[in-house]
């Protein structure tokens, strides 16, 4: 079995794989797609662990009586 000479042989998880130029750019844009969904759902999970927070936060100041500082600061 002849091997294309075109191929190109990669490392790593893809080190038995021999990929023509076009076919590790296809790759390559895959991998940019999945890091820019993990950085999405990363962002998300941050902005509703913080909005957690923040309704947690102010659960707690009403069952205390404490004044809402943020309700304080919309009004403004």
């Amino acid at each position: 079995m002849e091997e294309d000479p075109a191929k190109k042989k990669l490392g790593g998880p893809y080190r038995n794989l021999r990929l023509t130029k076009k076919e590790m750019e296809v790759l390559a844009r895959s991998k940019a797609g999945a890091q820019k969904r993990l950085e999405h759902e990363m962002f998300e999970r941050k902005r509703r662990d913080t909005m957690n927070l923040k309704r947690m936060n102010r659960e707690l100041a009403e069952e205390r009586g404490e004044p809402n500082e943020e309700a304080d600061l919309e009004s403004d």
